[in-house]
């Protein structure tokens, strides 16, 4: 199941935490700094711009993304496995699927995985295709 929660800006107001439920979920926090908290699934952060308009910092709970334009502003994500721009999806489970099937790939051809075969492989796994 993906549901997709955008919360428009509201000035003047605190933003509260943008939490998604069970299942994988798709979240876009939209314009403004926004805390984003993913659910049991694998749920994934959508983004408007490319991934060069960003800066995607690991921190000690989670990771932060910067528009560095401003539109987007800094949002805090906890519990977050994937991000999806314009042009490319980023996944932030190493120890998860992305994780797995990366050192999979790298293990069967002893190289770095291209992106389109990394790509393909997480997907599978994401969604029980791969064993």
């Amino acid at each position: 199941m993906t549901t997709t929660f955008d919360e428009p800006p509201r000035p003047g107001i605190v933003d509260q935490p943008i939490t998604a439920g069970p299942g994988n979920v798709t979240l876009a926090g939209g314009a403004g700094n926004d805390t984003i908290v993913g659910g049991g699934g694998i749920d994934t952060v959508v983004y408007s711009g490319s991934l060069s308009r960003y800066t995607v910092t690991e921190t000690s709970s989670g990771y932060t993304v910067t528009d560095t334009s401003g539109t987007d502003g800094t949002d805090t994500l906890l519990n977050i496995g994937r991000l999806k721009f314009s042009d490319k999806y980023v996944a932030l489970d190493t120890n998860g699927d992305a994780g797995q099937a990366y050192r999979i790939y790298q293990a069967a051809f002893n190289r770095a995985p291209d992106e389109g075969g990394l790509g393909y492989w997480i997907t599978s796994m994401d969604n029980g295709e791969a064993s």
